[in-house]
């Protein structure tokens, strides 16, 4: 082990291989999470689940108004009852219940209209509208903010 004065004297990429091998040695019956230098090896799983899940149901939209080859844009029309309908069929699926959660939490924290929080999600994930001017979705930038609100500002002592 270094001591922190010989530690001050490495340059930032010895610190970082020192660091390596001080938590390799720590944990020598499990593999230390790395999430150093854009390669980590690791991920989180359940917010990808849920992310291809609403994928999958804005894809079966899309192929609602199928032009040939081509899909169309989701149709709004009924598209709640379609949601609700495809959640209650997904009942081993991962991601389901976080996919789930976060509909509903458009309502009960946004106060979003659920069929306006429900299009929204499914026009961002299917990436076919680019909003004019540039700009967030309405309800995704309520929810950035709300988030930015509770991690940086609500805490009164934070310790680094």
């Amino acid at each position: 082990m270094f001591s922190v004065k010989e530690a001050e004297g490495l340059s930032p990429f010895e610190l970082g291989l020192f660091l390596e091998k001080s938590a390799k040695q720590a944990v020598k019956n499990s593999v230390p999470l790395n999430a150093g230098r854009g390669n980590p090896n690791w991920t989180a799983a359940a917010p990808r689940e849920a992310f291809f899940l609403l994928g999958l149901f804005a894809v079966t939209e899309m192929e609602r108004v199928r032009q040939g080859e081509l899909s169309g844009m989701p149709a709004r029309m009924e598209m709640l009852s379609r949601f609700e309908l495809f959640l209650k069929g997904q009942t081993e699926t991962p991601g389901k219940n976080l996919l789930e959660r976060i509909w509903e939490k458009g309502e009960q924290f946004l106060g979003a209209d659920k069929h306006d929080w429900l299009f929204e999600l499914v026009d961002a994930i299917t990436g076919d509208n680019y909003p004019n001017p540039d700009r967030v979705l309405k309800y995704t930038d309520q929810a950035v903010k709300a988030y930015l609100r509770k991690e940086i500002f609500s805490r009164t002592k934070r310790r680094v």
